[in-house]
């Protein structure tokens, strides 16, 4: 999975529920996205893509527009990662082929949301099953 410089909490928790097995990559801004995706052989492509809406040099838009022009990255889920919870936004990330856009939770509860719907995402990206209470409504924290 590679993501947005997240918060360690958020990365951990995603590990936790997740699998601990499962390989982050984090990237600070767009083009370091796309230089890390080109270096990439076919078999070590991400399975998922947290995508930060608002990104130093490329946003989220402009690397959607690139992801979605290049047939090695079509298997790629992305998912967009912003504070806006503007309808053109969202609408704009899922046009460019942004399988979900979720919006940076601001309390615990939100990140526990923000967490189920990754793990959900994932689960989806990867086709396997996750643990029993990935599928409850909340995790432990």
């Amino acid at each position: 999975m590679v993501t947005p410089k997240f918060t360690g909490l958020f990365i951990s928790v995603l590990q936790l529920i997740l699998n601990p097995g499962i390989a982050f990559e984090e990237v600070e801004g767009g083009r370091e996205l796309l230089d890390f995706l080109d270096q990439c052989l076919p078999r070590q492509l991400p399975a998922v893509i947290v995508l930060d809406y608002q990104m130093p040099d490329l946003n989220g838009p402009e690397v959607l527009q690139q992801l979605s022009a290049d047939d090695r990255y079509r298997q790629i889920m992305i998912v967009t990662w912003s504070t806006s919870s503007r309808t053109k936004d969202m609408e704009e990330c899922k046009r460019l082929g942004a399988k979900d856009y979720l919006i940076k939770p601001d309390c615990i509860d939100g990140l526990n949301k923000s967490v189920r719907q990754l793990a959900v995402l994932f689960e989806m990206a990867t086709r396997r099953i996750l643990p029993q209470k990935c599928r409850t409504d909340t995790f432990p924290l």
